[in-house]
């Protein structure tokens, strides 16, 4: 049993027709007709009355659709969620700047004003070997220059 194949289950039982289903999936008609035959083979019932006007749906297929529904919601809040917590920063931001901006700018990041969000922050000046912990063979990613 292939998510695919519940989709498009799913889509053939809302529109009530097979023509129908295709032109929304965008999948050729035999084809989609084949995948909901092997669904139904891998079941061992008939989802589907096929009948001249489209399909009509089985007791079995409105069980069965009584079951996916919920289950693909839950999937698809599952992948927008995963989508919507990769827009979010996150990673180590290192800065590398000369000693006079490093001990002013640096000061106010040791006391907590500035950056409060970027818990990955990390300054660090070029005559330090350990400027706030960073060890000088990490690479920066952004430099200030006077």
């Amino acid at each position: 049993m292939e998510l695919r194949q519940l989709r498009h289950f799913l889509i053939v039982t809302e529109s009530g027709a097979f023509s129908k289903a295709s032109s929304i999936i965008g999948v050729a008609q035999p084809a989609l007709s084949r995948q909901i035959r092997q669904l139904e083979e891998e079941l061992g019932v008939q989802l589907f009355y096929r009948h001249g006007r489209g399909v009509r749906v089985t007791e079995e297929g409105a069980q069965f659709y009584a079951a996916i529904v919920p289950v693909l919601r839950e999937l698809d809040q599952v992948k927008s969620d995963l989508v919507a917590a990769a827009k979010v920063p996150a990673g180590d931001i290192v800065f590398g700047m000369p000693p006079s901006m490093s001990a002013a700018i640096g000061s106010a990041y040791r006391n907590g004003h500035c950056c409060r969000w970027w818990t990955g922050l990390t300054m660090a000046g070029p005559f330090d070997d350990w400027s706030f912990g960073l060890p000088r063979r990490r690479k920066m990613q952004s430099g200030i220059h006077p």
